[in-house]
């Protein structure tokens, strides 16, 4: 319930404010059982993916975030979980497990912080390595033309791959090459210079 009305007022302020527009909204999958990857150049960027979608995005989180009370509570409401980007947390990765077995979408920003240089070594494998165990497919996203007021906000969701497509690799090349699909998915069009 707070989820969606936070979400209401989100999606009027970003029509009205940042022009929203979202493109390929069709590839995303009936089934909300996947994990969501997007570029984050931005603070806005959590409020941009949720607006643009019509089902509960469930982020993975810094968890400096949730050090207050009420930033705790907030972010809680809002489905966020903290994750400790320096070390191996467990805890956060069963939390995502259980997210996608669930049937929830699972929100997560591959660089693990905000970051306006494209680069694979920057990309952790986390994700690829969450979306094997869970059995999950993948939605990539890339957020363009920055956050200038009555200027269009553009979310375009670019693929969906498939798990299916990196069963048949041994677990270490199946992360891998899933987290480089990712990564070529969602900067594709920056890649090549459009």
């Amino acid at each position: 319930m707070f989820y969606r009305f936070f979400r209401f007022l989100i999606l009027i302020f970003f029509k009205i404010v940042f022009r929203l527009k979202v493109i390929g909204k069709e590839k995303i999958p009936d089934n909300s059982k996947f994990i969501l990857c997007a570029n984050h150049n931005s603070n806005w960027d959590p409020l941009a993916i949720a607006a643009a979608m019509d089902n509960q995005v469930y982020f993975m989180a810094k968890k400096e975030l949730f050090k207050t009370k009420f930033t705790n509570w907030f972010f809680s409401k809002l489905g966020a979980f903290p994750v400790d980007r320096e070390n191996a947390d467990l805890k956060a990765m069963k939390k995502s497990l259980k997210i996608l077995k669930d049937g929830h979408c699972l929100g997560i920003y591959p660089e693990g912080t905000r970051t306006n240089k494209i680069d694979r070594e920057a990309m952790k494998n986390g994700v690829g390595f969450i979306a094997l165990k869970a059995k999950s497919n993948v939605v990539t996203a890339e957020i363009k033309d920055g956050y200038k007021i009555f200027r269009p906000v553009k979310v375009i969701i670019k693929d969906n791959l498939s798990i299916k497509d990196y069963e048949k690799l041994n677990n270490k090349e199946a992360v891998k090459r899933l987290s480089d699909d990712i990564f070529n998915s969602i900067y594709n069009n920056q890649l090549e210079g459009e």
